[in-house]
Order: C-alpha cells, then structure tokens, then sequence
C-alpha cells in the first residue's frame, strides 16, 4: 500500500505541470492578461491541494505520537508544580 500510495503521489506532479501549461496555452491564446501567472496558480493551487490535502488527512505517526504523548505529560507536570 505504502509503495502504490508514494508511486501515485508522484504520478500527480506532471499531471499539475500540464494542467498548469495547458491553462498558460489556453490564455495565451485568448489574450488574456497574466497569462503565466493564471497558469502558475492553477499547477501550485493543484498541487498545494493535492499534497496537502493528503498530509492533513493523514495519522501521527508513532514517533509523533510519543513525541505529543511526552509534551502532553510535561505540561500536567508544570502546572501541577
């Protein structure tokens, strides 16, 4: 599961650089303004949305969860002292 997940979330990148190129092909075409730059925000809003969604969708992993477990018991013991 872990390899097909890592393979897939790389399959995405290109997929957002010709969305993104697509995008720039199609307002260029049109004339319109800031052609690039609507072209840029479509592949990084693809992307942040993509890769982000994911990592906040996913669990701690154990050594966060130890970590978050240990600071969780250091605040109990300064405001017990």
């Amino acid at each position: 599961r872990a390899f097909t997940t890592t393979v897939l979330d790389w399959a995405l990148l290109p997929f957002a650089l010709g969305l993104a190129l697509t995008l720039y092909t199609v307002a260029s075409a049109l004339e319109l303004p800031y052609a690039a730059v609507m072209g840029a925000a479509a592949g990084t809003f693809a992307i942040a949305l993509w890769y982000g969604w994911s990592r906040a969708g996913r669990k701690l992993g154990r050594k966060q969860k130890v970590r978050k477990e240990l600071e969780q018991q250091e605040q109990k013991d300064r405001d017990k002292a």
